[in-house]
């Protein structure tokens, strides 16, 4: 985690978050949140932490609660491409905020812990994925400005404002690592089109939205035509 926001550990896969990633990342969110609460009023840490085993008591625990409701509703968007009617500037923004109080409670326990249990690092980096991958896919689809729709965006020092960076496109194309959207930029016969605006290289939205169909990984969004889209 960055001193100024939620970042994604360069090592981590930027493959699709699949859905029992997602569940198993936020029953360990789960945990952390209440340890945190509870250390702080008690002294002492919660009783009903165990690692993750996929079991129907931790998955009722799971769906069951607010986070649940909450990262599902974005992963279903963000991954599944569902409920853009369903968006508009103050909501997103709400959601961008909690995303972030939850993600950096639980990256300030992973400082000193290093990690939840025993899950992988895509698990453990779940929600920083998700969160870059929803701004994406707003950017895409809706062609925001996202640092003048939502203020909590400077909580996400990966994205750029109204452009794709090299991480967010490659999580919209289902590529594992940015290394593959290099190899795109400098391609002889098939080239990404990019920006360059001081160290970062920046995909143009219009230049995405012609591209990322074609792309055998990517998800269209419910409803939008990638050739008109505002």
């Amino acid at each position: 985690m960055a001193a100024s926001g939620i970042t994604i550990l360069h090592k981590c896969k930027l493959t699709p978050i699949t859905l029992e990633e997602l569940m198993e990342y936020s029953f360990y969110a789960l945990y952390q949140l209440s340890y945190l609460a509870d250390t702080a009023r008690f002294g002492q840490s919660p009783d009903m932490y165990s690692d993750w085993d996929n079991s129907d008591e931790q998955r009722e625990f799971v769906i069951n609660s607010h986070l649940w409701k909450t990262v599902n509703f974005i992963w279903e968007y963000a991954e599944k491409g569902m409920h853009i009617e369903k968006l508009n500037e103050a909501y997103v923004n709400d959601l961008l905020v909690d995303l972030y109080k939850w993600g950096a409670s639980c990256d300030s326990v992973l400082l000193h812990d290093g990690s939840f249990g025993h899950e992988t690092l895509e698990v453990r980096e779940a929600g920083s994925k998700l969160a870059y991958k929803f701004l994406a896919r707003i950017k895409l689809d809706l062609g925001w400005n996202i640092d003048h729709a939502f203020p909590a965006a400077s909580l996400y020092p990966m994205t750029h404002e109204t452009k794709l960076s090299t991480v967010e496109y490659a999580l919209l194309a289902g590529l594992s690592h940015v290394g593959a959207v290099r190899n795109e930029a400098s391609s002889k016969s098939d080239q990404l089109i990019t920006e360059k605006i001081g160290n970062n290289i920046l995909i143009p939205v219009e230049v995405a939205r012609h591209r990322l169909p074609k792309k055998r990984k990517f998800v269209s969004t419910q409803g939008v035509n990638y050739d008109s889209a505002n």
